[in-house]
């Protein structure tokens, strides 16, 4: 049995992860989705606190999943405690270095559209990937209308001790990532990406959009048990 904390991406909550949660419960694991803080007042920080107090209440390390934005709490709560993560599992998510926001790696998608202190759900509905249930689009701005603009713009504070913990990636293919990319990410040589190619981290391809725990809820629970067990594709060959 393992316990899984589930971090949200931005304009969403704990709900999105109520079908992978169910199917990780029945195969006998415990998943505990996290609602993050979507006040004006709450950034980074504020998330990050709050996914540190669900690890400090589990009673073992967990397998800590960050979705999309959610990386960002989940590496930074990871790097703060990472006696309490057994591993962590990135899902079509940004890799971020200490000082960085979310707002610097993805200039494009969301540079312009943050102002003020609270973004409304994006117009382009680029958590959808091309395969996002039409009931679920419906739902979603109705459920997360607005996300704080102080979560994408507050830079990451890391000391590195994330990347020394087990990693899986779970790449989406219709999102445009897949294991040639990050080998290729890797093979730069840039030292951002050294840790990627670390013997004990696996990655797993998914045919889905940004969002599985919609589009293919039942094989990505399934995923997420197999990267618990340390299933997955190492980045370089043995």
């Amino acid at each position: 049995m393992s316990i899984f904390v589930l971090i949200p991406g931005a304009w969403l909550d704990g709900w999105a992860w109520r079908q992978v949660a169910a199917e990780l419960t029945a195969a006998g694991h415990r998943a505990v989705p996290v609602t993050l803080g979507t006040a004006p007042s709450d950034g980074l920080t504020e998330h990050i606190a709050q996914v540190s107090k669900v690890l400090a209440e589990q009673d073992e390390p967990v397998v800590l999943v960050g979705h999309s934005y959610g990386s960002f709490p989940a590496l930074a709560a990871a790097d703060a405690w990472p006696e309490r993560v057994a591993r962590t599992v990135l899902i079509d998510a940004p890799l971020p270095e200490d000082g960085e926001s979310l707002v610097d790696l993805a200039p494009g998608e969301h540079g312009a559209t943050v102002t003020g202190e609270l973004v409304p759900y994006p117009e382009v509905a680029w958590l959808s990937g091309g395969d996002l249930p039409a009931e679920i689009a419906e739902q979603l701005p109705q459920r997360v209308p607005f996300w704080p603009a102080r979560s994408m713009t507050e830079p990451i504070r890391l000391t590195g001790a994330f990347k020394r913990l087990p990693m899986t990636g779970v790449l989406c293919t219709l999102s445009g990532a897949d294991l040639a990319l990050v080998r290729g990410l890797h093979a730069t040589g840039a030292p951002r990406f050294a840790w990627l190619a670390n013997p004990a981290n696996r990655y797993v391809e998914l045919p889905s959009g940004h969002s599985p725990m919609f589009s293919m809820p039942e094989r990505l629970a399934e995923v997420l048990a197999g990267a618990a067990r340390g299933e997955g594709e190492p980045l370089l060959a043995d």
